[in-house]
């Protein structure tokens, strides 16, 4: 007996970036992925996000940032 499955999976991500000041910036990103297609039926799709602010030093020595992941998701791990 010979087993097969098949079909399509779906992904897509965002990345974007904006400069609110010289030394104040916004960054976003996101993933997200549909079911997945396998040997015994499907695994199921997820997505992740996250959103950064970050602070420019003076004279482009470097940058602070402080970001957070997910933090709108309403269940615990």
């Amino acid at each position: 007996m010979r087993a097969s499955n098949e079909g399509w999976v779906v992904s897509g991500r965002l990345f974007g970036s904006y400069n609110m000041t010289k030394e104040w910036s916004l960054q976003f990103f996101s993933f997200a992925r549909g079911r997945n297609v396998q040997l015994q039926g499907f695994q199921g799709g997820f997505g992740v996000y996250s959103l950064g602010l970050n602070r420019n030093l003076p004279n482009k020595r470097g940058s602070i940032g402080f970001g957070a992941e997910n933090f709108l998701a309403t269940r615990l791990p």
